[in-house]
């Protein structure tokens, strides 16, 4: 009996040590103002009970638990969490508690506070936005919520917010020029998960509206879907971000946009119905796309993403700088406009390697993997491992193309196939003051039909280092059948010709992961697939 006498008196001692954190009661839809003490409402008879407005100056160590089913119209600042600790909940039954923003600010204000949480309410914007996380914090949590605005959703830009994580909210936001999300900060730390995003643009011509910008240091989005709107991600003059398993669609320009970036991942997303497929040659609608009007876009990964129902695949337009190149690696695409992938880098070393691309381009131009620049470049390359079934006939339309005659630097192409999936289906073709154009190609573009001819026209142009001696043009044998419309369809059957005849590329050996996040290799199957235990 002692013993259990003294377990319990330690019992005691320890929840003395770790005070639980005073709860304050709110239900806007309330009558009454009680002290906030309970969750009921106050009555005539009794004085106490939930507080009939939102409470926005906090106390340290409080939680603020929000009735769920009701609503609070805030009336001229916003709720400001500047104490540690604080926590805002909801408590009851019903929809989540709606917290409308006002005119003068946002809906909610994080700043100077360490440790706050916020769970399962429903922000509306005020003038300014939905949500501000500007905190100068070393660690908090926004969860479960919902954010509706007509500006900005959520903004996070003070240079010492830091350690902010979130995952399972949702947001909506119109209007024709917003931002959604902005991720501003450079304090790092900055990670998001499992949260769609909706656009909805007054006018669909808009430029400004936005899923997604990053500008700060070392953010993470996982399995963050966009729908609708300009862009869905654009990653803006500062470098080490990470987007992945995210959906992008419905967006005009591009789903995700890399600009004055460098060093960022954008991995295994998924992309489609960008620009709805419809505007065939205005230049916009692509997948993933990286530019660099200001400052160099170099050492980006792009990896294990799919695309179909887009403009273009993946655009590298990034020639400003002397730095590295861009890695394109075991991507899919298929049902594209024009180009699956178009490398118009003027300089560095660009890697487009263990692709897989089903070319059957919608418009009367295209090509699965196209190196080009509209002027003379130093710019390098290495061509390998990536796969192509060319399933169009026409003058200036083929699996790879490397159509401009102003390069300086060489072009390493090798351990391909290109396969034409019908009669008269071009492979490849060359630049048109190439020696062997006139001698070894068909008139029409110096499109070359045959791997043979390929292989020889390559041999005499003095811009490419590989001859493709090692490539093939042999059906992929895709476990989807000959024209597979999903991702999963691409991978290869057990007869396949592709396994283990791939080349270990420079820079990145054999590293890099295959389209589904696993090992790829040595040597590895050429296209975006590895064949592993257990494929059907």
């Amino acid at each position: 009996m002692k013993r259990f006498s003294a377990f319990f008196f330690l019992l005691s001692l320890l929840a003395g040590a770790f005070p639980a954190s005073a709860v304050v009661y709110v239900n806007c839809d309330c009558a009454l103002d009680g002290d906030g003490t309970t969750s009921s409402c106050a009555s005539a008879a009794a004085g106490a009970g939930a507080k009939n407005a939102a409470v926005t100056t906090v106390a340290a160590s409080t939680e603020y638990s929000y009735a769920k089913g009701s609503t609070c119209t805030l009336a001229s600042t916003s709720i400001t969490v500047n104490q540690n600790a604080v926590t805002l909940s909801t408590y009851g039954t019903g929809a989540k508690p709606i917290i409308v923003g006002n005119a003068a600010s946002y809906a909610l204000t994080v700043t100077t506070s360490n440790g706050f949480s916020v769970t399962g309410l429903d922000w509306r914007n005020g003038v300014t936005g939905a949500v501000n996380l500007s905190a100068t914090t070393t660690g908090g949590t926004f969860s479960g919520n919902a954010i509706n605005s007509s500006v900005i959703g959520l903004v996070i830009s003070a240079a010492g917010a830091t350690n902010i994580t979130g995952s399972g909210n949702t947001t909506t936001c119109t209007g024709s020029a917003s931002i959604c999300w902005n991720i501003a900060t450079n304090g790092g730390g900055i990670a998001f998960s499992d949260s769609p995003i909706t656009l909805t643009a007054t006018d669909r011509s808009s430029t400004s509206l936005i899923g997604v910008r990053l500008s700060g240091t070392a953010t993470v989005l996982n399995n963050i879907d966009v729908t609708g709107g300009n862009m869905g991600v654009e990653i803006r003059t500062t470098n080490g971000h990470t987007v992945k398993l995210g959906e992008y669609s419905g967006q005009l320009v591009a789903g995700v946009r890399i600009r004055d970036s460098q060093s960022n991942r954008v991995v295994f997303n998924s992309f489609h119905d960008i620009d709805d497929g419809k505007l065939y040659n205005v230049g916009q609608g692509n997948a993933i796309d990286m530019i660099d009007p200001g400052a160099p876009c170099a050492s980006n990964m792009i990896l294990g993403n799919d695309f179909h129902a887009v403009y273009q695949g993946i655009v590298d337009q990034c020639d400003n700088g002397t730095g590295g190149g861009n890695f394109i690696l075991s991507n899919i695409g298929w049902d594209y406009s024009v180009d699956g992938i178009s490398y118009q880098a003027a300089v560095g070393f660009g890697y487009i390697a263990g692709n897989t691309l089903l070319h059957n381009p919608r418009s009367h131009v295209g090509h699965a993997i196209a190196i080009q620049h509209g002027s003379v470049i130093t710019m390098t390359a290495e061509v390998a491992n990536n796969t192509c079934v060319n399933l169009q006939v026409g003058d200036n339309i083929q699996c790879f193309s490397i159509p401009d005659s102003a390069h300086s630097g060489p072009i390493f192409v090798n351990n391909n196939n290109w396969y034409a999936g019908v009669t008269g289906a071009a492979l490849a073709k060359l630049d048109t003051v190439s020696p062997a154009c006139s001698a070894l190609s068909s008139p029409a573009w110096c499109q070359y039909y045959t791997l043979a001819t390929w292989q020889t026209a390559l041999q005499a142009d003095a811009d490419t280092t590989g001859d493709e001696s090692a490539s093939l043009s042999v059906i992929p044998g895709w476990v989807g059948g000959p024209t597979p419309s999903t991702k999963e369809g691409f991978k290869l059957n057990s007869n396949s010709g592709l396994i283990r005849h791939g080349l270990c590329y420079f820079g990145t050996g054999c590293a890099a992961n295959d389209a589904g996040n696993r090992r790829v290799f040595v040597p590895p199957d050429i296209g975006a697939y590895q064949r592993v235990v257990g494929d059907p």
